[in-house]
């Protein structure tokens, strides 16, 4: 299991895990910040989006998407 970076307090860090058999296992992680100008029901909607395009465009699956902010919790996203 990857490590979270150090968050800002408040703040929520989202691992994505992608999968190929070809590529094997491509990972990235996106922080963002407490902030009344993140809506996380938004941010998580254009992450799945770039999640999905990327996928696409590296012709992989997405295996999973985690979210991390006290606890880390796996998002329950239709893959």
């Amino acid at each position: 299991m990857a490590t979270f970076p150090v968050l800002e307090q408040g703040g929520t860090a989202y691992l994505v895990q992608l999968w190929s058999a070809n590529t094997g296992g491509i990972r990235f992680q996106i922080g963002t910040p407490e902030s009344p100008d993140v809506a996380n029901a938004q941010f998580e909607a254009r992450l799945w989006e770039f999640a999905q395009a990327l996928a696409a465009d590296l012709d992989v699956s997405i295996t999973a998407i985690k979210r991390s902010a006290t606890a880390e919790t796996e998002l329950d996203w239709p893959v």
